[in-house]
């Protein structure tokens, strides 16, 4: 009994591994070499490559990045507490006023300090 089950597993591979191969098969007999060509070349952003690759980047672009990430993050732990805000509404309203208050804080500290600019 054991050996029929294990047989209808190894047939499961087999035909798996088969049908791999004929679909790297066709997909080879059907590409064009010109079309190779084009995707060997480089390029970033559907653009043509220019300069070194040892450019330097501006701060400012790790800076939004990061602050992006940040308040992000700060939005996920809104989520329960709003769904969890009819259970429990007297005593979540303060500790969550404060983390708003801070971070508006934040906020306005990274635009007085001119963070949001990108030049």
């Amino acid at each position: 009994m054991l050996n029929v089950e294990y047989g209808k597993i190894l047939l499961f591979f087999i035909v798996s591994i088969l049908f791999i191969f004929v679909l790297i098969s066709v997909g080879a007999l059907l590409t064009k070499d010109s079309a190779l060509v084009n995707k060997k070349k480089p390029v970033e952003c559907g653009s043509q490559l220019f300069g070194s690759g040892k450019m330097r980047l501006e701060i400012n672009f790790f800076v939004i990045a990061i602050m992006f990430v940040v308040f992000e993050v700060e939005l996920l732990v809104l989520i329960p507490w709003i769904l969890l805000l009819k259970y429990s509404y007297f005593f979540s309203i303060g500790p969550v006023l404060i983390f708003l208050f801070v971070l508006t804080l934040g906020l306005l500290f990274e635009y007085l300090n001119g963070q949001f600019l990108l030049n």
